[in-house]
């Protein structure tokens, strides 16, 4: 009944439900569960409220971010389409706030496989920027 309990909440949506998503993944990953949990909030995630302005004045919107799976175990996929002319820059930090990896984002359409072996398991973060503005801080759990 638990296990089915914490299943029900790793399918929900992390930016909803909070921390309490990302850990039962984590227990469940651990106890042998071998399905990837992800919700349609974290694959179709776009950058609510971001207000990004160009350096005409112009307000920048359409912009999408995608981290995922999370937690991750050895990579994640960073999918992106930003507007032409924009470019973006998704770093990657320990739980002390040191970097640890920094990936460009062009403009356009992309998707890039970020390799995670080097790291051990634990909570990590990460901050998105688009044109040299944050429009996303979000947690990335590494299991192992």
């Amino acid at each position: 009944m638990q296990r089915i309990s914490l299943a029900e909440l790793a399918m929900q949506c992390p930016y909803e439900y909070g921390p309490a998503v990302f850990n039962a993944r984590a227990y469940l990953k651990a106890c042998g569960d071998s399905l990837t949990y992800s919700n349609l909030c974290e694959i179709a995630a776009s950058v609510p409220n971001a207000r990004i302005i160009a350096p005409d004045g112009n307000v920048i919107s359409g912009i999408v971010l995608n981290v995922f799976p999370n937690p991750a175990e050895n990579s994640v996929t960073l999918s992106s389409i930003l507007p032409d002319g924009v470019k973006g820059e998704l770093i990657f930090y320990n739980s002390i706030g040191s970097k640890l990896i920094v990936v460009k984002l062009n403009d356009g359409e992309s998707s890039i496989n970020v390799d995670l072996t080097a790291y051990a398991a634990g909570l990590y973060y990460y901050k998105a920027f688009v044109n040299g503005q944050i429009v996303r801080t979000d947690k990335l759990m590494i299991i192992k």
